[in-house]
């Protein structure tokens, strides 16, 4: 093992700390651009959200009658069944029924069947 003089320990110790700013600026870089397209991904949802909105109480005024047949209004069993698997992550829309929600995502038609069958 080759002895070094304390001069060209200090050399490669500035050459790794250069080398590491480096690294941390670009990490940096990347970090804010994944924040910026994240912050454009969110209110991309917002406006999508808010175009879906009437086309989801539009489809549900017209095909009220499935949803009300769902729960067995003596024991209300259905209904927090359904709650139940929702809670779980489970969809429980006809349109996603059984598949996994990711994790802090809701569903518009999940939770538009629930609240036809609470009421």
């Amino acid at each position: 093992m080759e002895k070094k003089t304390p001069n060209e320990l200090l050399l490669e110790a500035e050459q790794q700390l250069v080398d590491l700013q480096r690294t941390l600026a670009q990490l940096n870089l990347e970090i804010k651009q994944l924040e910026e397209e994240n912050n454009r991904l969110r209110m991309n949802n917002a406006e999508l959200k808010q175009q879906i909105i009437p086309v989801i109480e539009q489809t549900f005024n017209e095909q009220s009658a499935p949803f009300e047949t769902l729960e067995d209004p003596k024991s209300g069993k259905g209904y927090e069944s359904l709650q139940n698997f929702y809670q779980d992550g489970i969809h429980v829309c006809h349109e996603f029924f059984g598949s996994r929600l990711e994790p802090g995502e809701e569903c518009l038609f999940c939770v538009e069947v629930l609240k036809r069958l609470k009421s």
